[in-house]
């Protein structure tokens, strides 16, 4: 079974600026590109999301399965990735890490992160880990942005991985992610953070079959560099997993000089 972390090395677990794995050659080239090939045709589902400028989009694949809209190889792929198997292949080559950055967790769950239970998201129930899989497109670019500034996940998500797809065709710069530190004491706008706040210690290339998993955590700092007007779609898998209640407390770090326009517009976040 193809699974996102089966062709890791001990070369892609990275310490800085915080616990993660990049990987550059995520899947074997054969089974990746009949994934890049028969990506979702979101474009042509939804028409009217061209309209947008660089606006990030997510499509659950468990709909797209349902809807017998993907290929046997989508299909399969992403029926793995609902699984407890593949949490469990994530607890095995991570959880040592989750472990030292979360180190009240298990106590608080009361078992040990091998043992929780586990479902797709929004299944109801009382799973204790709730999974999802997404294809994701930004729109096309009229004017020079970014979909995304420096942030952390959602205090729910226990991590968090992006599986780049970009198109052959695909020439424009930008659309990369930056993994930032903060360069004093923490200071967030919700989940967002400050541009002068941070300093950008790490810089993971949009490029095909690139994968990037993140331990979320509050010091856990990404963000999605600018990208130039194009009329190509950046594009990506996203697989997270994530618990029934936070796993940290921002409230101590929030900016509270921050115009509360700001606070609402990363609140959806």
């Amino acid at each position: 079974m193809v699974s996102l972390v089966g062709n890791i090395k001990d070369g892609d677990i990275r310490a800085e600026p915080f616990p993660h794995v990049c990987s550059t050659a995520a899947l074997r080239p054969g089974h990746y590109r009949k994934l890049a090939e028969t990506f979702p045709d979101v474009v042509a589902a939804c028409p009217e999301l061209m309209t947008k400028n660089n606006s990030g989009e997510a499509f659950s694949a468990l709909e797209a399965r349902e809807g017998g809209f993907l290929s046997p190889a989508w299909r399969e792929f992403i029926d793995y990735h609902y699984s407890r198997a593949f949490y469990l292949d994530v607890i095995r080559l991570l959880g040592d890490q989750m472990r030292k950055v979360h180190p009240h967790l298990e106590a608080q769950l009361g078992k040990p992160l091998e043992s929780l239970t586990v479902a797709p998201r929004p299944t109801p129930g009382n799973a204790d880990v709730l999974v999802e899989c997404q294809f994701c497109i930004n729109t096309p670019v009229r004017e020079v942005s970014r979909v995304r500034g420096v942030h952390v996940d959602s205090p729910k998500k226990l991590f968090n991985a992006l599986l780049y797809m970009r198109l052959d065709e695909d020439d424009v710069a930008g659309g990369d992610l930056d993994l930032c530190r903060f360069r004093d004491k923490p200071r967030f706008q919700q989940v967002s953070v400050p541009d002068e706040a941070v300093e950008i210690v790490d810089h993971v290339p949009y490029r095909a079959n690139t994968l990037i998993l993140i331990i979320n955590s509050p010091f856990a700092l990404h963000g999605v560099t600018p990208r130039r007007p194009t009329h190509h779609i950046r594009r990506y898998f996203n697989f997270l997993a994530e618990l029934r209640q936070p796993i940290f407390d921002l409230a101590p770090y929030q900016d509270r000089q921050t115009p509360w326009a700001l606070m609402a517009g990363a609140a959806k976040y």
